[in-house]
């Protein structure tokens, strides 16, 4: 979802209108999608003083693969620069 935003706004900085072939509804949640993940990672770092992927590696140990939290990780960077952008 975070990848739809970008091409998004990067289509609407480039050519002045969104994307033509990203459907207007999947285009919305995308949007909505981006702010919940950017709200849960700025609740989480305001009330418990981490990111996300830091309190999963807190909870759960050695019960999640690395690629997991890697994709954590990415996911919070990208919603931070979709909502950023």
């Amino acid at each position: 979802t975070s990848l739809a935003v970008l091409w998004s706004e990067g289509s609407i900085v480039l050519t002045g209108c969104g994307p033509l072939r990203l459907n207007d509804t999947l285009e919305r949640v995308s949007y909505q999608a981006v702010l919940v993940a950017a709200g849960v990672c700025v609740f989480c770092r305001i009330a418990f003083g981490q990111s996300v992927s830091s309190l999963l590696d807190e909870y759960y140990y050695d019960d999640l693969e690395e690629i997991t939290t890697l994709q954590v990780k990415v996911a919070e960077i990208l919603a931070v620069v979709g909502v950023a952008g």
